[in-house]
This record gives C-alpha cells, structure tokens and sequence, in this order.
C-alpha cells in the first residue's frame, strides 16, 4: 500500500473496530455505512499503523482509542507519515467516531498533506527559539504583534530604553506608531507592509523614537514572521528594537568630520587660486599704479592728465585692498596688523553702539585706567565688541536691563581651558581682557554648548554667523573666550587678548627720496616683463642704474658674475622655476651682506615669516608706487645719503 499524499492531497479513512480493518477512499466515506466502491482498498490497522513514525504510533493508538470511548468526537492532530517515496511527511489526521447501522462504534476521518506548511512552521519556530535566546543578557527590546487582534506585547526593555516605566503606555502598534518621528513613519509603514506581502524574508527599518523627557532617539528595528495560522495568511510577527542613537551620533559626527576635511581641502584650492591671482594680479597692478605715478610726477599739477593719473591710483590701491582681502579670506595671510588701544577703540564706538542698542539698556563702562594695547586688526577687534555689546542688549528682550562693559588686565599663570564647550586652550601670559555681562534671559544648557556653531542661532532672523565669527577672530589674534551663562540669570563673555609689549605706536618718519644716494647699481628680477618696465623707470628716476632679469635662474648667474657690482637686489617671491626663497639663498651664500627687498603680493607679516632669522633687508609690497619704493630703499641703510655734522 502506498500513500500518494501530494500537497494539498486528502484521502478519507475508516477503522471498524471489531474487524481491525481500515478502509481508505479518496471518496468520503461515512461513520454510519461503507459501500464497495472501486476507489476504496483495505488494510489491517497494524499495517496501516506501520506507516507512522515509530515515534507517533502509540500516540495514534491512544488517539483512536480515546475517540471510540467518545462518540461524537471531533479531533485534529499532526503527524509524520511514510510517502511512497519512503520519506515522512506531516499530515494533518481528523478523527471522528460514530454508530453504523449496526449499532457498532466505528471511526471516521481524513487524512490531509501538510508537509510544506508545517516545516515553515517548524523553521520560524527553530527561528524564534535562536531570536529569544540572543534576548538573554541583552538592553534590546523584544515584541511580538498578534495581527488578528492588533495586540503588541513589548519587554520591559521596550519601555526603559526610552525612559518610560513598564507598561506607561499601552502595548499596541497605535500607541507605539504615535511615538515614531512623524518624518520616519511612512517608510517604517511601507518596509513592514513589504514583508506582509511576503515579499521580504524580514523586515528593518531605522526611525526616531519619541523618549520621555521628549527627545528623540534612533531605533533600529527588525522583524520577522513567526506564525501562519491555520492558512497562509500571517497571525503573528516578532522583532527586535535596537537604540541606535549612538552610533547615528558617530555617523553624525564622522559627517562633520568630512565636511571639515571637505571644507579645509577646499579652502586650500582656494588658497592656491588666490595665491595664483594675487600674483599675477598684483603683478599687472605694479604696472598700472607705476605708469601712472610717472604720469603725476612727470606732468604739472592741476592739469586734467595728472588728475586722471590720480584717479588710477586710487583705482589701483582698491583693486590690492580687494586681492588682499581674498587672500585673508583663503588662508593665505591676516589682515593688516595694528597696534590698538583698546579702551580708546570702545570710547570711539560708544555713539556708534548707542544707536545700535534697545532703549531700555542701561550701559555702564568700567574700563580699566591702565594702558591697554594689543596688536590686532582694528575692523575685527571692531567686529567683537560690535557684536558682544548688541547680542548683551537684545538678551534683555525690550525689557530695562543693564549691560556692563569692563576692561582691564589679567596674569595667565599656566595654560588654561576656556569655558566654552569648544575645547579651546590659552597659553599663559598677560593678557586684555574685555567683558561683558548682561542680566538678561542667559542661556540654557543646549544653547551654551551650541553658541559658538556656525548658522546655529535663537535668533528668529539671525544667520548663526555672530559668534562664530567672534571666537574665529578671537583665536586668530593667538586669545580666547569663556561664556558664564545660566537660565533667566544673565549672561557674563570674557574675551582674552595678549597684551601688546610694545605699548607705544611709534610713528612712520617719512624719508623723502632726496636722502637716497644716487649712482647705485641695482638688480631686479621678477617674471612680469610690466613689472621690470616700469620698476627700471622708477628707479632710473630716483639715480640707479638697473640691471633687469626675467627669472631666478639668470639673476644669479648676473650676480655670480660681478657680485660686488650692486648696492641691493630686489627679488619677486613668486618666480617660476627657482623662486625668491631659493634665489635669496643663494645669493647670500655668494655675498653674505647683500641688501635684498623681495616684492610680493602676500602681506608683509607671512613673507617676514618666511625670511624669520635671514636678515631680509626690507619687503615691497605689491603693487607698488614710486613712493612705496622709495619707502622700502630708505630701509637700507647704505642706500642713504650720510650725514655731515654741521
């Protein structure tokens, strides 16, 4: 006897009790009578009971047993039966007993294969078991959502990863959904929906979770079917919530980190792109602030061409203003530095900062009598104080309140952090200090630790650039700034600048060209043909003879040839081939006292820096003018003229 049980296959049975015979149809065959029919075949109950798993034959024993003793009965059970192949399969085996016309007990059923159904059901449960035993030791939260009944049951650690006490809320997918960040749910939605269909062995989503205290936090979760039913309709998923937050900050945070190296290699083409133009820029401009400086010296004043020879020098020097300012902005050099007086700065701008604050702000300038110097950049240091005093008087919101502006000096002993959640450092030293203490709204903790991001502000139409900009320039001076602030208590800012040692500005003696010694040999060397035109010009005027060379290869072959030839040598910094550094070297190394100027469109303090300890003879700053020459000549002393004692 075979069993062809295919999927889905059921054969009917019956078992008469006082015959130990079975009988099998594919036919329905009735407790009460069994007619012959062609489709039936016979066995004894001990061979049918052969084909059951030897492990499940007692059970189908007692089972049949237990049904004869009560008529009526209905049961269902599983088993492992023997194909024809030789395998075992799960069917699903109803019993039902009933009286035949005889008045004898007999038993009645089908016999159905549910093989496929039952090794998925066998595997999700394997599948389970594994998924519950990693919930051992684990902070993970554990659910399982009966979808019949929409009922979710989550673990303890569903609630306390989020801050809530077990049970706060009800433990169903309504409730939970309320909780998801509106801006996940959808995709959260869709991803579970997906694996509904069946149409994803599991499903994953990551979405923020609403906490108690009312942040959000990251949760990833993941899921899985667990149970079919009685059909292939899914009754019950299960899944796993993991808290992410963590590790979304350090993602959040490696981004950060890129964009800084995105933003710094960024910064570093432009430098080069300035450095490129400031260049040959300021190299045009030589020619061009040069010729017409010749113009005005060569023509009589109040006449048209001289005037229009004016108006291209003021031209001139605000187009350099201009190459100067991107190349501060690049990286490639600071702004002008200035000697300041810093209680002398806040005086100036009282008036200014008057008209700029509430009405109702109540100014009281405590500024120290001693003598406060710093060295600086005097619209930066403007920029600080400008927006210190006004972010101190908006605190106030419209409401009377006083701004306290104080200066004075303060000893650093050793290094020191400053308070100000940016991990800033200041070395020890005297120092300025300028402070501003206001006793308006303050500052909670959020707001501190965030005061000093670029584009973060609490201000409805602000830019977030304020602050940012103040501890930029601040660390850029080489000072620092520390914030004491408290909710609803005021705010205190304290910024530290070094104090300038030499704390007079000496003032520039102007030297006219008449001092410098006529009959000099001078060398230049520069790879703009317009620049060693027009300087050749100038200085022929002023009484020197010139020899001119297009690189830094040839001026030192000129110079190796007759060294003792020239007075001076001036020298571009950026030549193609061998630069100005290099060359400079060199020729030092032929003649060691040798005046040497080097031109450059930089500012003066990075090319001085470059040249730190080698005795550079003065700097030219391009483009320059007949009278910016003549400056930088009168810095060698044995350019000029002596003087006799009368």
């Amino acid at each position: 006897m075979n069993f062809k049980l295919f999927p889905e296959t059921i054969l009917f049975w019956q078992w008469l009790p006082d015959d130990e015979v079975v009988t099998l149809s594919e036919r329905e065959l009735s407790c009460s009578s069994c007619k012959d029919d062609s489709s039936q075949f016979q066995t004894e109950l001990s061979e049918f009971m052969d084909f059951f798993h030897p492990q499940e034959r007692q059970k189908f024993k007692e089972e049949l047993e237990d049904t004869i003793n009560q008529p009526g009965k209905t049961t269902e059970s599983y088993y492992q039966i023997k194909n024809s192949e030789g395998n075992y399969i799960y069917a699903a085996i109803i019993f039902k007993s009933g009286v035949g016309a005889d008045n004898k007990i007999n038993v009645c059923g089908m016999i159905n294969n549910r093989d496929n159904k039952i090794r998925k059901l066998k595997e999700l449960q394997k599948t389970r078991e594994r998924f519950l035993l990693s919930k051992l030791g684990s902070q993970d939260g554990f659910w399982n959502w009966n979808l019949k009944t929409g009922e979710c049951w989550f673990d303890e650690n569903m609630y306390t990863m989020a801050g809530y006490k077990n049970f706060e809320f009800s433990p169903n997918f309504e409730e939970w959904s309320k909780k998801v960040h509106p801006d996940d749910l959808p995709n959260l939605r869709s991803e579970m929906i997906k694996h509904l269909k069946q149409e994803s062995t599991f499903f994953e989503s990551e979405y923020r979770f609403l906490k108690k205290n009312g942040n959000y936090m990251w949760v990833l979760t993941k899921g899985q079917i667990v149970d079919f039913g009685k059909g292939t309709k899914p009754e019950h998923i299960e899944g796993i919530n993991i808290n992410i937050s963590n590790r979304k900050k350090l993602e959040k945070e490696k981004a950060i980190f890129n964009k800084k190296i995105f933003q710094t290699q960024k910064l570093e083409s432009l430098g080069l792109l300035a450095g490129g133009i400031a260049h040959d820029f300021n190299n045009l401009l030589v020619g061009v602030l040069g010729f017409a400086d010749m113009i005005s010296v060569e023509t009589p004043e109040n006449t048209s061409v001289n005037e229009y020879s004016q108006e291209i020098k003021k031209a001139a020097f605000q187009a350099a203003q201009l190459c100067r300012q991107m190349l501060a902005y690049a990286g490639r050099g600071k702004f002008q530095q200035k000697t300041i007086y810093l209680n002398k700065l806040i005086r100036d701008l009282k008036n200014l900062l008057q008209t700029s604050l509430s009405k109702n702000t109540k100014t009281i300038y405590q500024l120290s009598p001693e003598k406060l110097v710093i060295k600086g950049d005097m619209s930066q240091i403007n920029q600080v104080l400008m927006n210190l005093i006004i972010n101190g008087s908006e605190s106030l919101e419209n409401k009377s309140g006083v701004l306290i502006v104080e200066t004075g000096i303060i000893n650093i002993s050793h290094p020191q952090k400053m308070k100000n959640n940016c991990e800033d450092t200041i070395d020890s030293g005297i120092y300025v200090y300028l402070e501003i203490s206001d006793n308006g709204c303050g500052m909670n903790k959020e707001t501190r630790e965030r005061i000093f991001e670029p584009f973060f502000t609490t201000k409805f139409a602000g830019r977030g650039l304020g602050m940012a900009a103040v501890r930029g320039i601040v660390k850029g001076h080489k000072g620092g700034i520390s914030i004491y602030s408290e909710e609803g208590k005021g705010t205190t800012i304290k910024v530290l600048l070094p104090l300038h040692n030499n704390a007079e500005i000496k003032k520039i003696k102007y030297i006219s060209r008449d001092n410098l010694k006529a009959g000099g040999h001078l060398l230049i060397a520069d790879d703009m043909p317009s620049v060693l035109e027009i300087t050749e010009r100038m200085l022929t005027r002023l009484g020197y003879k010139v020899d001119t060379v297009e690189n830094g290869k040839k001026s030192i072959e000129l110079f190796e040839s007759n060294p003792e030839k020239y007075a001076a040598v001036i020298l571009d910094l950026n030549m193609p081939g061998l630069d100005g550094e290099v060359v400079f070297r060199k020729l030092r190394k032929i003649r060691k006292e040798i005046p040497i100027i080097i031109a450059s469109g930089y500012n003066k303090q990075e090319v001085c820096q470059r040249f730190s300890g080698k005795k550079l003879s003065s700097f030219l700053q391009k483009p320059y003018s007949l009278n910016t020459l003549v400056a930088s000549l009168n810095q060698i002393p044995s350019l000029l003229k002596k003087k006799h004692k009368s």
